[in-house]
């Protein structure tokens, strides 16, 4: 009854050791108290997209997230020592033949280790979170190349439509340089480059089929929809304190920063002293020389610190480690800033051609009305208007081949934005 009493009392002090100290470093949701990390649940893009990749490509994401969540326990709860139980068979004959059976429960468990335990369990909570953004980082990067091929084959789509003009128009000087040859109005040089031109913008337009061939491949390396049927978002604009602060990247680059002096604390810790909450349940079975049974429990407090070079070396380690992904955090942020400023003035120059484009369609609606009315007055042919109409239609398709490209350039600053 005794041993029985001794045996609680070992299990009661442990409880009472996880809840105390567990109350001190867990929050009510089972987090750390003083993180700053969470992961967004509404984040880029929307649920729409979420059968745009393929299941496959959505398995690995999903497994490499459940590996992440393993290790990052396993690590969280590296400090709790094992139950080790062990069974052994001895026989004894330096004062007599003595045989018997021990059977042992034991525990060695550290209760303190200068700051290890809680740095430990801190890490694991911030390897977690980090592990979640890693992901969906990933997630997005995949989301985005899809949509940026999908934008990427809009264009080409376009790019077709205005070879087609092209050579039209090209057929059309053609017929027009060889009427003027044969009347001798025009050497031969000028009807060899029209034809020259005809030629190149036909294989211009065999260039881009092969290109729309070659986006829909790529697309579906990564997605299972038909490309010409994936809904394009609209983006816009953010600003620059908007892509720096909600920036996943960034606060990846972060987030690894702080687990880095975690681990840093963490191995400080380890290489101080501490306190040990030791245990033991024993059964002993003695056969020889007489018959013996017994049960009895040793517990303890033990206080050690670990004296090694290496310890020493290993800190400076990990303390250099944490310092370098500190600059790589504060570089990150720098890195960033340019990217926001050279894409914002990418995304300036096609306004700009816009512009441009816009200016051209006044022009060319102008020259519509103006050729037809020279086509009734007898100066005009209707292949000079036919001409016009589609040098119009073409200024018309560039602007939207520049709105494009306008999206694909503001996908680059959205895709990692938290909302």
């Amino acid at each position: 009854m005794g041993n029985q009493r001794q045996g609680r009392l070992i299990i009661g002090i442990m409880g009472l050791f996880l809840l105390t100290y567990g109350g001190k470093v867990w929050g009510e949701n089972g987090n750390i108290a003083s993180s700053h990390w969470e992961v967004n649940s509404t984040l880029f893009p929307s649920s729409s997209f979420s059968s745009l990749l393929t299941p496959l490509k959505n398995r690995q994401l999903q497994l490499e997230k459940r590996a992440g969540e393993a290790k990052s326990k396993k690590d969280k709860w590296q400090w709790v020592a094992p139950v080790t139980l062990s069974y052994s068979y001895n026989r004894n004959s330096q004062f007599g033949v003595q045989k018997y059976r021990l059977f042992t429960i034991q525990i060695n468990q550290p209760i303190f280790k200068s700051g290890a335990i809680y740095y430990s369990i801190k890490m694991g909570n911030l390897e977690r979170r980090l592990n979640r953004l890693s992901v969906e980082k990933k997630r997005r990067e995949l989301i985005k190349e899809a949509i940026g091929l999908a934008i990427d084959y809009k264009i080409t789509q376009l790019q077709l439509r205005i070879s087609q003009l092209n050579i039209e128009n090209d057929k059309i000087d053609v017929a027009r340089k060889r009427e003027q040859f044969l009347a001798g109005v025009s050497d031969s040089s000028f009807l060899n480059n029209a034809i020259l031109k005809l030629n190149q913008e036909k294989l211009n337009f065999l260039q881009l089929k092969t290109q729309l061939t070659q986006l829909r491949e790529n697309f579906q390396k990564i997605s299972q929809l038909k490309i010409e049927k994936v809904p394009l978002p609209h983006f816009r604009l953010v600003s620059k304190a908007s892509y720096l602060n909600r920036n996943l990247e960034y606060k990846v680059t972060a987030l690894n920063s702080q687990v880095n002096y975690d681990l840093y604390r963490q191995q400080l810790g380890n290489s101080l002293f501490s306190i040990n909450f030791t245990a033991s349940w024993n059964w002993l079975h003695q056969t020889e020389p007489a018959p013996l049974k017994d049960t009895y429990t040793i517990v303890g407090i033990g206080v050690s610190i670990p004296l090694s070079p290496s310890n020493y070396f290993g800190i400076e380690e990990q303390k250099l480690n944490y310092i370098k992904s500190r600059l790589e955090a504060i570089d990150k942020k720098r890195e960033l800033e340019h990217q926001y400023n050279l894409l914002l003035g990418e995304y300036k120059n096609l306004q700009r051609e816009v512009e441009i484009y816009k200016e051209n369609e006044k022009v060319y609606r102008k020259l519509v009305a103006t050729t037809r009315d020279s086509i009734r007055a007898g100066n005009a042919t209707p292949s000079d208007l036919k001409t016009i109409e589609n040098s119009l239609k073409i200024s018309q398709l560039q602007q939207k081949i520049v709105y494009w490209k306008m999206q694909k350039l503001l996908l680059q600053m959205d895709y990692l934005l938290e909302k």
